[in-house]
């Protein structure tokens, strides 16, 4: 019966260690979505919604919407990434200073707060399908931004300077 613990519980941690690769490895997911979004943001420029001032904001709101929705997807996808690991070195000196870090951490609220409020608010208020789907993408925006919220923290957590400076000392104290 030991045996068979032992077993499953190599079994299980092979797994879960095979399950973090695999999730951040789906986190490169994000760039097709990103690049989704970027095409819906330029697709007004691209399409001439501008040359038809009657229906601007319709198309406008149908785009935009559309570029939220992708946005809120491919940040869904980037909070699968390592945040054992910085990527630049622009994010590590953001996460290395408790100040930095916690501004960027209020940040996030913020604007969850934000695309959730006003997402709400164009669903619920939208007199057309443009405007309730442009509500819908900042909803889901939102929902990404939860994502990015854990994500963030986590990342602040691994690489604060001043946590990792009080870990060390800990360690080297004398019995």
């Amino acid at each position: 019966m030991a045996k068979l613990i032992n077993l499953a519980t190599t079994l299980l941690s092979t797994f879960s260690m095979d399950l973090k690769k695999t999730l951040h490895t789906f986190s490169y997911f994000q760039y097709p979505f990103l690049a989704a979004s970027l095409y819906f943001l330029v697709e007004p420029l691209i399409m001439g919604y501008f040359s038809d001032p009657e229906n601007i904001l319709i198309n406008l709101f149908a785009s935009y919407g559309n570029a939220l929705f992708f946005l809120g997807i491919g940040i869904s996808f980037t909070t699968l990434a390592d945040t054992t690991k910085t990527h630049n070195n622009f994010s590590k000196k953001i996460w290395q200073n408790p100040k930095k870090g916690k501004f960027f951490i209020k940040l996030v609220i913020g604007e969850i707060i934000f695309f959730f409020l006003f997402g709400l608010i164009v669903y619920f208020v939208g007199d057309s399908d443009e405007f309730k789907n442009f509500g819908l993408g900042s909803i889901v925006l939102g929902v990404g931004l939860i994502g990015m919220l854990k994500t963030g923290m986590e990342y602040f957590e691994n690489h604060r300077l001043d946590k990792i400076e009080n870990k060390q000392k800990e360690a080297v104290k004398p019995l």
